[in-house]
């Protein structure tokens, strides 16, 4: 039995793992998934680039005036 768990623990990858996780928030009630979208796509990789922090609160901050318009508001009087 120890061997199964042993053998399951080797096969799983950075990648499955962040798989996986990016899976199990889909699926969680009240998970914003534009912003799970733009966390996945810039930080929540094996591999993130060096700009990836600053492309996603450029991302971040996009979806947020999107947001505000929608709302009605303006981004510009949220300071």
């Amino acid at each position: 039995m120890m061997e199964d768990i042993d053998a399951k623990e080797e096969t799983i990858t950075p990648e499955a793992l962040i798989t996986e996780f990016l899976k199990d928030m889909r699926g969680t009630e009240g998970t914003d998934v534009e912003l799970l979208d733009i966390l996945s796509e810039h930080i929540l990789t094996v591999t993130p680039s060096e700009t990836a922090v600053n492309c996603a609160a450029s991302a971040i901050e996009v979806l947020a005036k999107e947001r505000a318009e929608v709302l009605g508001g303006s981004s510009s009087n949220h300071n």
